[in-house]
């Protein structure tokens, strides 16, 4: 995230210290108020959806810390919706005339249709990854034995059955799992092939995976 400009002190009372990521790596790691500020509250619901709450509140609202703190305590609905509910946003809080470049609400007013869900993809990302990457290796680890690489997945350049993706696990492994698991395994491998192609996930696919993580 580039450094936002905060407006000075008493034009907008959302003004503070930005949030920022401490990233682990690729683009992943824990995500965090900066110090001294305590912009979001703690969720009822830890787990996968407070994380969600939280990186959405970091990659979103930027430095925006009312708009931070009203996202941080949003429903499944609006956290797999979130430019819904920056919609709505917009009709209670007002856009920062200072830093236009990063207020989400300023962004929304423009009409910017690719920073937005850049930032929304962003955060689920950052949310989603290492949830679905354990997904996938507790797959293998459980049906090895009728895992193979094909020509097709050769071509790919894998080596080994660990390096199969979420979407070849669905074809080979469609006569092995029961219904449930087999529609489970497709929303995930949908999830991981648009957040691959830098694309905010489906709702009904992110909700399904926050489901599953409660």
């Amino acid at each position: 995230m580039r450094p936002g400009r905060c407006p000075p002190a008493g034009r907008d009372p959302g003004c503070g210290t930005r949030l920022r990521a401490d990233a682990g790596g690729a683009g992943f790691g824990r995500l965090r108020p900066a110090p001294g500020r305590a912009a979001l509250r703690r969720r009822p619901d830890p787990g996968l959806a407070a994380d969600l709450a939280v990186a959405l509140a970091v990659e979103l609202c930027s430095w925006r810390l009312n708009l931070a703190a009203d996202l941080a305590r949003a429903g499944l609905d609006d956290l797999t919706r979130p430019l819904d509910w920056l919609t709505r946003a917009a009709t209670r809080f007002t856009p920062a005339a200072a830093a236009a470049a990063d207020c989400p609400l300023a962004l929304h007013r423009a009409g910017e249709s690719a920073v937005l869900p850049r930032r929304v993809w962003r955060a689920q990302l950052a949310t989603f990854f290492p949830t679905l990457e354990e997904a996938r290796l507790a797959l293998i680890d459980r049906h090895r034995p009728r895992l193979r690489i094909d020509d097709h997945l050769r071509a790919l350049g894998a080596t080994s059955v660990e390096e199969i993706e979420l979407g070849a696990l669905c074809h080979q492994l469609r006569k092995a799992l029961d219904r449930r698991e087999a529609a489970r395994l497709e929303i995930l491998a949908r999830l991981r092939n648009r957040l691959a192609h830098r694309q905010p996930g489906a709702p009904e696919a992110c909700l399904s995976l926050l489901a599953g993580s409660t």
